[in-house]
């Protein structure tokens, strides 16, 4: 009787173990599902003609909707120290 409980003990810590193991694979499959869809976007965009790195950029600031509007440029970039 004793020997049956190990056995089926033992079946169950490898039907637990195979378990976690396809769990976990499928989180990174998710994870890497989500990486990939978000990086394709960018990634066709900056692909087209229109947006190439040697072309002219706009200097048309983005609008906050308060009337206000904020203007981003390479140029114009720079870090503030403190």
């Amino acid at each position: 009787m004793a020997q049956i409980i190990e056995g089926m003990e033992s079946i169950l810590t490898y039907i637990v173990e195979i378990g976690i193991v396809l769990l976990e694979l499928f989180g990174v499959c998710v994870l890497l599902f989500t990486a990939v869809k978000s990086f394709l976007p960018s990634l066709r965009a900056s692909r087209s003609p229109s947006n190439s790195r040697w072309a002219a950029r706009s200097s048309e600031p983005f609008s906050r909707g308060s009337g206000q509007s904020l203007s981003f440029s390479a140029r114009s970039f720079s870090f503030a120290a403190f």
